[in-house]
């Protein structure tokens, strides 16, 4: 699935204002154009809770997790024939609540919790949807989110699918509970109703386990930015050509680097790339030949562009243009998403160290 880069693209004016916005997060980075996506429907298998029935909830009370009770114990206690004793603790036997050794029975410490909770586990089958960011590169990688504003989605026709979300969904439900917290993956969601023979427990039809991938695309400045936890996070924020008004709530927000859910396309651009933009921005301002070699740009904090000269706005644009007014930007990586950094000016810094160093 390949989109092509948008037909607008936002001007320096824009991209300053929505980098004022966006400040409060504290952004490493920006991009800004097409994140391609797809929506998974399929039949789950999702965990709930019903009430304990009265009589399961007295027989669970008579057992123990550490001590082994007899059938004649639990009849004499319960006063209930064998049939009916025999009848309950299968069912619980079946459902790991219970467990026999040697004729007698303890609870297991699922039991041990559904004694305390007075709550039975249960499963039934649902249809649910799962949202996957499909690396532009077209590699077979896709990586889950969770949509705080689906509705900023939009549907798309495309001859070709990515093929890769149904089995980064299969993944999901490998992944442990501290990885599904921190991705906003529904931990009552447990398996996926295959119909190749899988679950071929439950009763649902053929028909019910297809899978539907559905093609959306979101028009969007994306970030990368450090969250509370420490964790690097990504976050999308929609945006309409029409008026370049970026939403104030994020698309979605995940707690990943930037490779797991983009690894086709490198996070820092190499040095001659931003340089080669430069020049290209130098001489769209009337610059050529020798005088190209007389501005340099340097590299601060990872993401800021820094012009050097103490007079560089002058020539550049002059008090009124772009660079004195913060609104002038590179583009780099221009294809889907492009990587955008602002540029500033600046007298050199006095020395020169990993955060600070000259471009040529």
């Amino acid at each position: 699935m390949t989109f092509l880069r948008p037909a607008a693209f936002p001007g320096g004016r824009v991209l300053a204002g929505w980098w004022k916005q966006l400040a409060p997060w504290r952004p490493r980075s920006l991009w800004v154009g097409s994140i391609n996506l797809e929506r998974v429907e399929t039949l789950c298998g999702v965990r709930f809770g019903e009430p304990l029935a009265p009589l399961d909830g007295v027989l669970l009370k008579n057992l123990s997790p550490t001590q082994v009770t007899d059938n004649a114990t639990l009849i004499r206690r319960l006063g209930v024939e064998v049939p009916l004793l025999t009848r309950l603790l299968g069912r619980l036997e079946k459902k790991g609540i219970v467990t026999q050794t040697a004729g007698a029975w303890r609870l297991t410490e699922t039991g041990a919790e559904v004694q305390k909770q007075n709550v039975l586990p249960g499963q039934r089958f649902e249809r649910h949807s799962f949202w996957f960011v499909c690396d532009s590169q077209e590699s077979s990688r896709a990586a889950y989110v969770f949509p705080a504003n689906a509705g900023a989605l939009q549907p798309v026709e495309s001859s070709r699918l990515h093929g890769g979300s149904f089995e980064a969904l299969q993944k999901c439900f490998k992944q442990d509970e501290e990885w599904k917290l921190a991705r906003q993956f529904p931990l009552h969601v447990t398996s996926i109703a295959e119909g190749d023979g899988h679950n071929s427990g439950n009763e649902q039809a053929a028909w019910e386990k297809i899978v539907v991938v559905h093609p959306h695309r979101v028009q969007a400045a994306l970030i990368t930015y450090v969250r509370e936890s420490g964790q690097p996070g990504i976050a999308a924020f929609s945006y309409q050509e029409h008026g370049w008004a970026l939403s104030s709530v994020p698309v979605f927000d995940v707690a990943a680097a930037w490779n797991d859910v983009f690894p086709g396309l490198p996070l820092d651009p190499e040095e001659s790339t931003i340089a080669e933009t430069w020049r290209k921005w130098l001489t769209q301002r009337g610059l050529a030949g020798p005088a190209l070699d007389h501005y340099r740009l340097e590299r601060r904090d990872g993401r800021l562009g820094v012009v050097t000269g103490e007079t560089a706005s002058e020539v550049l644009g002059g008090p009124r243009g772009d660079l004195a007014r913060g609104e002038a930007w590179l583009v780099l990586h221009e294809g889907a998403l492009s990587r955008v950094m602002p540029l500033e000016a600046q007298p050199p810094a006095n020395s020169q160290t990993p955060s600070s160093r000259p471009l040529d």
